[in-house]
């Protein structure tokens, strides 16, 4: 029993499982030799019991440690990446001369506040997970998209051309004022494009 819980501890979790199966096989067969069929059973029962208790422990402690990172990194409300996530890669992009030309674009919803004042903050929050969710299928495979902060979102490309992003943003602007727009609310929103340089 100690070497299939520790087994864990030591080696990648599958190599372990792999392990232990061959333990198991190997134990049984001198069990089966040594001891009675029924104590054989038993072991096999107890023994397959403290293996699958096992890997279900670590399996939700996994699934625990990857959703704390995932939202660490994360916007709650949009899924996309939150403000810590860009604090760290734009240090990251800045520390590196072979992407010291990338490329930024802030986003920012037009007159967010009047659109929460009126609609209310549930129809708000509706057009920041729709803007985002459509940002996030439309942009180019370079860019990364964080949520700075309330309608205030941003992107980031590796592309050194400016006028690549800016092209972008452009074209998108009638589909997403068409899609997002509803009733007597018109979505539109702004863009500032400039490289990382400039930025500083």
């Amino acid at each position: 029993y100690p070497f299939l819980l520790t087994s864990f501890l030591l080696v990648r979790v599958r190599s372990a499982f792999v392990a232990c199966i061959v333990f198991l096989c190997c134990s049984s067969v001198i069990a089966y030799q040594n001891f009675e069929l029924l104590d054989v059973v038993r072991y096999l029962i107890t023994a397959s019991l403290t293996l699958s208790f096992t890997c279900v422990i670590l399996f939700v402690f996994g699934s625990i440690n990857l959703n704390d990172h995932y939202l660490a990194y994360h916007d709650g409300l949009t899924g996309t990446f939150n403000r810590r996530k860009m604090d760290e890669d734009l240090q990251a992009v800045s520390s590196n001369r072979a992407s010291e030309n990338a490329v930024i674009a802030i986003l920012d919803i037009d007159n967010f506040k009047r659109c929460n004042d009126e609609y209310g903050h549930e129809f708000g929050d509706d057009i920041l997970k729709r803007f985002a969710s459509y940002l996030t299928f439309r942009m180019p495979s370079d860019c990364s998209f964080y949520r700075m902060g309330g309608e205030e979102f941003l992107l980031v490309s590796q592309n050194p051309d400016a006028h690549y992003l800016f092209s972008f943003i452009k074209s998108i602007q009638p589909e997403i004022t068409e899609r997002l727009s509803s009733g007597p609310y018109i979505f539109s929103f702004s863009a500032g494009v400039a490289t990382l340089a400039d930025a500083r």
